[in-house]
């Protein structure tokens, strides 16, 4: 118990994530090769992009309510909305397309190299495991989901160690102290609702200096935790 306890004081995260151990939060998430932004959206240089992560059932309508608003101003803009459970990917299509939005799935993004149907999409929707991490990679303002209604969120540093902005809705419970963290190092938004999303949405949009400071802020705490887990490593093995 002592020597856990030191390890809980030594690094600034939690220990005790659902299902995640330390080595788990703070490691490089993986990322399928081949399967960066360029891969999922075809798109000139600048076009901005959220991507949307781990969304569950009652977050993509107010996801799209959201977007609605933002194309307003922001018409070049492309959502990547990638639901935890991707067998939902038709249904989360089908909301976005009730809206009047071109929408494509990564699926046929995949089967279609040659013309990607990805080149006019307001939307894609994520259909397969395994290529969020490299979506956070390459895209503007991070948005993590089951948050929004009361699912515990999810992991928030994903993008943070990209060097994203992340913005994150009301429940954050299984991953509470690392969204502290994040809030108080300037490195996340915490919104209580729709409304409170679109601005916070506008501002990073508007904002390029804004969103590469919070970004590197988040990076920080990654790289911050990740010395700290070596240093008690370095410390197990030589006891």
């Amino acid at each position: 118990p002592g020597m856990v306890q030191g390890v809980a004081d030594i690094i600034p995260l939690p220990l005790d994530t659902p299902g995640q151990g330390m080595a788990d939060i703070i490691k490089p998430p993986p990322a399928t090769p081949g399967q960066g932004m360029t891969d999922i959206i075809k798109r000139p240089p600048g076009t901005p992009v959220i991507v949307a992560g781990s969304t569950h059932p009652g977050e993509e309508e107010i996801i799209c309510s959201v977007f609605k608003e933002l194309k307003k101003k922001f018409p070049s803009l492309v959502i990547i909305v990638a639901p935890r459970n991707t067998k939902r990917a038709r249904e989360v299509e089908n909301i976005f397309r009730a809206s009047s939005f071109k929408v494509c799935r990564s699926g046929d993004i995949e089967a279609h190299t040659d013309l990607p149907p990805s080149q006019d999409a307001d939307v894609v929707v994520i259909d397969r495991m395994g290529i969020l991490a490299g979506l956070y990679r390459g895209c503007d303002i991070a948005f993590i989901g089951g948050s929004l209604l009361p699912f515990g969120g999810h992991n928030p540093l994903e993008p943070a160690f990209f060097g994203k902005p992340v913005v994150f809705g009301i429940d954050m419970s299984d991953f509470q102290e690392i969204a502290e963290t994040m809030i108080s190092h300037r490195a996340a938004y915490q919104v209580p609702d729709q409304r409170a999303l679109l601005d916070v949405f506008t501002r990073l949009l508007n904002d390029s200096s804004l969103a590469l400071e919070m970004g590197g802020n988040g990076k920080d705490i990654c790289d911050s935790g990740k010395g700290a887990l070596r240093r008690v490593i370095n410390l197990l093995e030589k006891a």
